[in-house]
């Protein structure tokens, strides 16, 4: 969005407000006996409910679904961090074996490849030629600070472009040579 010449700068993705992150103290975990997944399980069934059965109601099926007093329809950190997580050695508080933040997420992610990509595009102001933009864009690009394992790949119009031409030029070689063979034949 900063440099001259572009505008309507887009990307692919779009954030959720916020996620919780919870980071469970691994030690912790292994005094208790529990996994990750233990700790998900209870957690999920804290906010959602466990499903107890079903009842017939006015000709309709319901589930019964057993939900924790302590969480309304008002769901904070700090109740969760209070959600009682069972183990061997009696229930703990999750705020005993993990810690939380919050930040935005990611609500799409495309791949391409099995790699995830984000996509960036812009449009250029009027009577400013994209090829002046690229190098720019490039020279951004390049000497941007990525985290580990994350890169950049050009995907310009030009290169597009570039493709195009060479599959084109195979092609006419390769008609060429068919039409040769067909009138020596």
């Amino acid at each position: 969005k900063n440099i001259p010449g572009t505008m309507n700068v887009t990307n692919s993705s779009s954030n959720n407000p916020w996620q919780f992150n919870f980071r469970f103290d691994e030690q912790k975990l292994a005094e208790l006996g529990l996994t990750p997944n233990d700790v998900q399980f209870e957690l999920y069934n804290a906010l959602n409910g466990s499903k107890a059965g079903t009842i017939n109601l006015d000709k309709e099926d319901r589930d019964i679904v057993v939900k924790y007093d302590s969480l309304d329809t008002s769901v904070n950190p700090e109740k969760v961090m209070d959600t009682p997580i069972t183990t061997r050695l009696g229930p703990v508080k999750l705020s005993s074996i993990a810690s939380y933040n919050v930040n935005q997420a990611l609500s799409t992610i495309r791949r391409v490849d099995g790699d995830m990509v984000l996509t960036v595009e812009s449009d250029v102001v009027q009577w400013v030629a994209p090829t002046t933009i690229q190098p720019k864009l490039e020279a951004y690009a390049a000497s941007y600070s990525y985290p580990d394992g994350l890169s950049f790949k050009n995907a310009w119009e030009n290169e597009a472009n570039k493709e195009l031409i060479q599959a084109t030029f195979v092609a006419l070689w390769l008609a060429l040579f068919l039409v040769f063979a067909i009138l020596v034949f």
